[in-house]
């Protein structure tokens, strides 16, 4: 508004004043004019506001992904627009999680606010809210990165085979990594594996930091059983996986057969010993050679004989053959492969006794010739002696010396010769 100014009589000089506002905008010194009339002058009004400054930044949260968006004040406006610059520092927060590098930021003239966007990195890990904090000069503020990733679960198991004895050894992954170690819980069920086939207890597994893959070992048993390759399932939650036990172990052969006896007419029984047992029933064919014993001692036929699951032993039986023969202990062997052993067959019989003479007749000066039977027979010649004692006859009618007969091996039957004299005498029959 114009000024008014009274000059006193006599005076040549005066002063006018004009005021002027104070204000907190920082600007440079700034100018007008007063006029009076066509003289004119110019009135300068020098700025007294500093250059304004960041005097507080909110702490500031956002999602993974998303940029952390700091509010921040100024100490006071400024006439023109000024650009700050924000640094980084990490907390738990580290240089993958978000932009570091610094931020600057434009103010424009007249404000005492502004925004400074931090961009976060969106990733996969489990891990918890981390920070960061942003700085301007000593005025500092938190920057809090909230994770939105889940805990990482199994996704997959790889099938696995491993032969029995070594551990069955599956490859797992998961759905995402985790900032830290985690630890993963296995079960085990049985399919045609059972729990002497392997180790069925839950088995624990850590999983490192940043890792998306693993690996769960399972146990298995040696055994020398000979058995078809058997499986097992590996779960976790509704994840699970088939881990197959391959056989090692051939199958069982005859390693020993036990030498037997029998009496004739019983059956010859063997023990036999095997490689291994099996997991299943097992036939095995024995073969029969003579010795001394032939087809009519016992029978020749192969014999087979089956051995339960498990086992590895067993017992064949060679039936024999009952006779009346008088014979030595007689001898057969039995065969699987290259094994064998020897069976002996007692015999039971006594030596053929004479069982009954038949009553002869003969015309002096021939022989007289008994018909005599044995109890038995016999598988080797035998020797009988026969003695004579006198009757009405005597000595000068027959020959009275012992008389020895030997009977064929196998005939139960013979006769034996005494030779009678032949004379002129006149007289009764005679006999001894």
């Amino acid at each position: 508004t114009d000024v008014k100014v009274t000059v006193l009589a006599g005076a040549t000089t005066g002063t006018v004043s004009v005021p002027t506002t104070i204000d907190t905008i920082d600007e440079s010194d700034e100018t007008f004019t007063i006029h009076n009339g066509a003289v004119s002058a110019t009135g300068t009004i020098i700025d007294n506001n500093t250059a304004p400054t960041v005097t507080g930044i909110t702490p500031s949260i956002a999602t993974e992904g998303d940029a952390v968006v700091f509010d921040f004040e100024l100490s006071n406006p400024s006439a023109v627009d000024v650009e700050y610059t924000f640094t980084l520092s990490t907390g738990t927060a580290g240089s993958s999680d978000y932009t570091t590098t610094d931020v600057k930021v434009t103010v424009l003239a007249g404000a005492t606010t502004g925004t400074v966007s931090v961009p976060t990195t969106i990733d996969t890990i489990d891990e918890s809210d981390e920070t960061f904090t942003i700085h301007n000069g000593a005025v500092s503020a938190t920057g809090t990165i909230i994770d939105n990733n889940t805990a990482p679960t199994v996704t997959g198991i790889t099938p696995s085979i491993a032969t029995e004895g070594d551990a069955v050894v599956f490859d797992f992954e998961l759905s995402n990594p985790s900032a830290v170690d985690v630890e993963y819980t296995f079960t085990l069920s049985t399919g045609t594996a059972g729990s002497s086939d392997y180790t069925t207890t839950d088995v624990k597994v850590t999983v490192l930091a940043g890792a998306t893959t693993g690996t769960v070992s399972v146990p298995t048993t040696i055994d020398t059983i000979d058995e078809s390759d058997e499986t097992f399932t590996i779960h976790n939650g509704a994840v699970s996986a088939t881990g197959t036990i391959i056989d090692n172990n051939t199958a069982p052969t005859v390693t020993g057969i036990t030498p037997s006896i029998a009496t004739e007419g019983d059956a010859v029984v063997f023990d036999f010993e095997l490689s291994n047992p099996s997991a299943v029933d097992v036939e095995y064919t024995f073969t029969l050679s003579t010795g001394t014993a032939g087809s009519s001692d016992y029978t020749t036929t192969d014999v087979k004989v089956t051995v339960l699951a498990g086992a590895t032993t067993g017992t064949v039986s060679v039936p024999t053959t009952i006779d009346t023969i008088d014979e030595s202990d007689e001898t057969f062997t039995i065969h699987n492969g290259a094994v064998s052993a020897t069976g002996t067959i007692i015999d039971n019989n006594t030596a053929p006794t004479v069982t009954g003479i038949t009553p002869s007749i003969a015309t002096e000066g021939d022989a007289v010739v008994f018909d005599f039977e044995l109890s038995n027979p016999s598988a080797v010649d035998v020797e009988y002696t026969f003695t004579l004692s006198t009757g009405t006859a005597g000595s000068s009618d027959y020959t009275t010396a012992d008389v020895k007969v030997t009977v064929l091996a196998g005939a139960t039957t013979g006769t034996v010769s005494v030779p009678t004299t032949i004379d002129t005498i006149d007289e009764s029959d005679e006999t001894f």
